[in-house]
């Protein structure tokens, strides 16, 4: 990946910064074009730096490690500035289709700040020529590297690149868990929640935040893909869960992750509301989490810059191809918090509507790794959680 941030760049995150596709058609325009004369520009004027730069190592090697460190310092510059000059000229000229590139602005005029990024459209390209050539032998081993389908590695194996190796053997292996997720799972479906983009989907979420959360007094961790609808549900669901005697935390801008992760294992009553960085890597086993909650089904953002490139070249063929397997592997990274020794045992919420009105949805629930999913509506959910135990269909 290649990047030109402005400097001081400040959290990505930010509900200040647009993130545009640069497509072919605003390269065409005079907005492209009128941005592309300075920062050749600018590329000339950086290249004449390394330059002169290089002519001042040149000249303090002759003193023979007097200036040791400078000259690690100035190298490291030097290669700073060369990288900075090729992802210009990469991004300015946009003739290398393996990358897709975007452009990210922050309308806060305070800050205002600005960067170009270029991603690898295909890493799989990558490894099949660069890595796969030098290695006798590799192992991808992982819980989610399969979905469900008549062809279960079959995503996996074309975005590393798998697909294309001629010369080695490629084996895929799926083994049997270690965890007896029949009795200790259950994926509970909401009947009476409305699809995400509905009127009254807020007020319905909050009703099944509220009931779930204060019929397991505690250890319930919700995950959200926004961050902006996560900290509104937090103001709204905090002061009535203290009501009932239940903590609740949440990853709010600028709150260490760490800590959250190190309070939340510490104490088997809180609550929490994060994103996505608690969707994989998060390890709670015990008590300490018994109830997993995901608000929206991981589908990538529809603005997203490799999202909007992939369907310009594969049109709706891409969100098959990509999108939809990609969400599925998320959700399964979710879905394995709840479950992290032998001994745990829990309940899955899975709030999103979809899962019950799209024909896309068996992709997801046969990803699952338990058969007892259950439909109920908010208040049996409620009252399940209350009297009885996960799983044991």
């Amino acid at each position: 990946m290649a990047k030109l941030p402005a400097p001081n760049a400040r959290d990505k995150g930010s509900y200040n910064i647009v993130t545009i596709w640069i497509s072919a058609d605003l390269r065409a325009g005079h907005a492209w074009r009128d941005l592309c004369a300075p920062g050749n520009k600018l590329a000339e004027l950086l290249w004449g730096l390394n330059g002169r730069l290089a002519d001042l190592i040149s000249m303090l090697e002759q003193f023979e490690g007097e200036f040791a460190n400078q000259l690690a310092e100035l190298a490291a510059i030097t290669t700073g500035i060369k990288d900075a000059v090729d992802a210009l000229h990469l991004i300015l000229d946009g003739t290398d289709d393996r990358y897709v590139t975007s452009l990210q602005l922050d309308r806060n005029p305070r800050h205002p700040n600005q960067a170009l990024e270029a991603m690898r459209l295909d890493i799989g390209e990558s490894l099949a020529v660069d890595l796969y050539p030098q290695t006798r032998s590799l192992v991808f081993t992982s819980a989610t590297l399969a979905t469900a389908e008549r062809e279960p590695f079959a995503h996996f194996l074309r975005a590393t690149g798998l697909d294309r190796v001629e010369d080695k053997p490629v084996i895929t292996s799926i083994f049997a868990s270690g965890y007896d997720y029949e009795h200790n799972m259950t994926v509970l479906l909401p009947s009476d929640m409305p699809e995400p983009n509905a009127l009254n989907y807020h007020d319905a979420f909050a009703r099944l935040l509220y009931e779930t959360h204060v019929a397991m007094g505690g250890s319930v961790l919700t995950l959200f893909t926004n961050r902006r609808e996560m900290e509104a549900f937090y103001r709204e669901l905090k002061p009535q869960l203290a009501n009932e005697g239940i903590e609740l935390v949440a990853q709010t801008r600028g709150t260490s992750t760490k800590s959250l992760r190190d309070r939340f294992l510490s104490d088997r009553n809180l609550s929490m509301f994060a994103l996505k960085s608690f969707w994989e890597g998060f390890d709670a086993p015990g008590d300490t989490l018994r109830c997993v909650i995901i608000a929206r089904l991981p589908f990538s953002r529809p603005d997203d810059p490799i999202s909007r490139e992939r369907e310009a070249r594969d049109g709706r063929a891409a969100w098959g191809r990509y999108s939809l397997p990609e969400a599925v592997m998320d959700l399964k990274q979710a879905a394995g918090r709840l479950i992290r020794n032998s001994t745990d045992s829990g309940w899955l919420v899975l709030a999103d509507a979809r899962l019950q009105t799209k024909n896309y949805a068996k992709s997801f629930l046969r990803a699952m790794p338990t058969p007892d999913i259950r439909t109920l509506t908010i208040s049996e959910i409620a009252r399940l959680m209350e009297t009885q135990e996960p799983g044991g269909i």
